[in-house]
């Protein structure tokens, strides 16, 4: 599945969720909150974000969204039952999310870990339903970028959870790819190949990084990615990198001579 080019890979993929490497993540280490900087740098504001997803939902439903009451004990549940009976309306929908958005906002500011981490779980569950339901790819994209990403220190570690670390961005890196914002895109991976913690996610995210190199003819640097992949179900991706040689020797035939200083 990895020896194709990016476009292809996103046309073939089920939204929202890129296929992933299937080996289960056992090692676990420590990711400081500074680590997450240069992701962070590659994002808008959260809160501008934040502000613009409630005027496209608002725009969406035709009202303003609030803050509903909430139970404190089963907060996922009584989130998911809301979806359950709600008639397969996308107005109706978006107002679901909106409600939930406007819930994990208020628990991610709050300093209590617990809370903060109930607002992420609610969050990343609202946008599971903005991506299968609604199919709303620039929303998909935007709830990483404003809810998600920022608030990464409330997640666990652990990779193959829902709620992982390296399961958000993971995902993130995807929706910022079909949303075509690979600047975005390439932030997470990169956060990936330094801290996925095994061989087959650090492969993983060394494709789809070189595959997103090549799309803006960056040759050199995903051949170099390619070259490094070890993982043996990932070696069909090699077949790349003839093509992207020739490319690349194309390239730097039609390239201007550099310029020599006279003196």
């Amino acid at each position: 599945m990895f020896a194709i080019t990016l476009s292809a890979l996103l046309a073939q993929s089920a939204f929202p969720v890129a296929a992933r490497p299937a080996a289960p993540r056992t090692t676990q280490h420590s990711v400081k909150e500074a680590d997450f900087e240069t992701l962070t740098r590659a994002l808008s504001s959260a809160t501008q974000v934040q502000n613009a997803v409630f005027a496209y939902l608002q725009e969406k439903t035709g009202q303003p969204s609030r803050t509903p009451s909430y139970p404190t004990n089963s907060l996922l549940s009584w989130s998911l039952r809301r979806y359950n009976d709600a008639p397969d309306d996308p107005k109706t929908l978006y107002g679901l999310v909106a409600e939930d958005l406007h819930i994990a906002q208020s628990l991610l500011i709050e300093r209590n870990a617990r809370q903060q981490r109930r607002g992420l779980q609610l969050a990343n569950s609202a946008n599971l339903k903005v991506a299968v339901r609604l199919r709303d790819k620039w929303l998909y994209a935007r709830i990483h970028e404003g809810f998600l990403l920022p608030n990464l220190s409330a997640a666990p570690v652990e990779g193959w959870r829902i709620i992982g670390r390296q399961r958000l961005i993971e995902d993130a890196a995807s929706a910022f790819a079909q949303s075509a914002e690979p600047d975005k895109q390439m932030a997470a991976l990169q956060w990936l190949l330094v801290h996925a913690d095994t061989p087959n996610l650090t492969d993983w995210a060394r494709i789809q990084l070189a595959q997103a190199f090549a799309a803006q003819e960056k040759y050199e640097q995903a051949i170099a990615l390619l070259r490094a992949v070890q993982t043996p179900d990932m070696n069909g991706s090699k077949r790349l990198i003839a093509g992207w040689e020739q490319r690349l020797r194309s390239q730097r035939a039609t390239a201007p001579p550099p310029q020599t200083q006279s003196w």
